[in-house]
């Protein structure tokens, strides 16, 4: 996989510290190094329970995103309880990227009560949509309930002042408005933008 080979490339160093108790494994340190990355996670045991701190680190985005250099930095903590894995992680970095991810997942990890929300700038997609091009502002606050699958997430995606290009169509959309609110499997969405060759175009379904 292209990308994750960018992320690993070079030497890896991992470290990792587990102890046995009562027959559960909790993680007291965990460590990943490479020139591109570095992940520590803490471990810490309270009342039969695991809180885990971690903090990761992109050191340059632009390994991958060539558009987007700078450091992506992902912090946060993980706690272990009888209900299941509490999330709270906070992502920040270049391409306006800040994202919070909160709340609960269950201790089979196969569904999750979660909150997802922050912004990002489309461009961040272009080498996944490549030969076409996007720009402009977009901004989720979505939520997660239930099994891991596109039924359970609800909430809303929005894009402002984006532009759309593909150069084989020689097609471009501009000032480009569009919002997507997921429920039940599905997206209600709505969208306009001007032609690169005159008129308006719009979007509802």
């Amino acid at each position: 996989q292209t990308e994750a080979d960018r992320l690993l490339a070079g030497e890896s160093q991992l470290s990792l510290g587990v102890t046995l108790r009562d027959g559960t494994v909790f993680v007291d340190r965990a460590n990943l190094t490479n020139p591109q990355m570095v992940v520590t996670a803490q471990g810490s045991a309270q009342n039969g329970h695991q809180n885990v701190t971690l903090q990761a680190r992109v050191n340059n985005l632009g390994v991958i995103l060539p558009d987007f250099p700078g450091a992506l930095t992902v912090n946060g903590t993980l706690a272990q309880t009888a209900q299941g894995t509490q999330v709270d992680l906070h992502a920040t970095g270049p391409g306006q990227i800040d994202a919070q991810i909160q709340g609960r997942m269950a201790p089979n990890f196969r569904s999750a009560d979660m909150t997802i929300n922050g912004t990002a700038l489309a461009g961040l997609a272009n080498p996944f949509i490549s030969p076409r091009v996007v720009s402009g502002r977009t901004a989720f606050d979505l939520r997660l309930n239930g099994p891991f699958q596109l039924a359970s997430l609800s909430g809303s995606v929005t894009l402002a002042d984006g532009r759309l290009a593909d150069p084989g169509l020689m097609f471009s959309l501009d000032g480009m408005a569009a919002r997507a609110d997921l429920a039940g499997g599905q997206a209600r969405s709505a969208g306009s933008g001007r032609s690169g060759t005159g008129g308006q175009v719009t979007l509802n379904g």
